[in-house]
């Protein structure tokens, strides 16, 4: 029930890429990129669905083997009386990017954090000390990223994002997009994390639906 955009071919920057299908998410493992966006449209019959998830507090986490992803959520479906057809949709897209990411991650377990979130926790420019991370949004902002010519690293952990920020705007991604994020602990990345922060949502009242898949630390060495 989604829609990948028509790109033509997978679109390409310095250190970031766009893919149309998630079979492309390899790119991530290139030397220097640190970046790869699935700019896919989420399907309008989700939209009552995501209303109801977003006012219920959905909240699953744990590690786990991506097979297993759907029998937790299962559980965690009903427990919120959200058992239909529209449900198990978003479950089994939920699980199709468990499996993407621990092939990615190549992990047999991956952590996922399926969750509501109305705070603004990580509101500074940062890069994140992982590996890989995967990333979605299904309702509310998505996250907001900066090309590398326009970070100035020096300043990230100073509590400024005027200074991180040299020029231009951040980039936002929308609901649905699916991002693989390279760390710093990714062999071979150090000082090229990508830099992103959560958009400011708390002032507004806003509310996301956030999926986040990790590699568990005890699978990093």
């Amino acid at each position: 029930m989604t829609t990948a955009l028509d790109l033509g071919q997978a679109g390409r920057s310095d250190h970031y890429q766009y893919v149309n299908a998630p079979g492309q998410f390899g790119v991530i493992h290139q030397p220097g990129v640190n970046l790869a966006v699935w700019p896919r449209t989420l399907d309008h019959r989700w939209s009552g669905l995501l209303r109801r998830l977003l006012r219920e507090r959905v909240h699953a986490v744990a590690t786990l083997e991506p097979v297993d992803v759907e029998w937790l959520l299962l559980t965690e479906f009903a427990r919120l009386s959200e058992t239909d057809a529209d449900s198990i949709e978003l479950i089994r897209d939920i699980q199709n990017q468990a499996r993407v990411f621990a092939e990615l991650a190549g992990s047999a377990t991956v952590t996922m954090r399926l969750e509501v979130v109305n705070t603004d926790e990580c509101r500074l420019f940062h890069v994140d000390r992982h590996r890989l991370r995967l990333l979605c949004t299904y309702a509310g902002p998505g996250m907001e990223w900066l090309g590398n010519l326009q970070v100035n690293r020096a300043a990230l952990g100073h509590g400024s994002n005027q200074r991180v920020l040299r020029q231009g705007r951040s980039r936002q991604l929308a609901p649905g997009h699916v991002a693989v994020l390279k760390g710093e602990l990714y062999p071979g990345n150090a000082g090229n994390g990508i830099v992103h922060r959560s958009p400011t949502i708390g002032i507004a009242g806003q509310q996301r639906l956030r999926l986040r898949f990790d590699q568990p630390v005890a699978a990093v060495s």
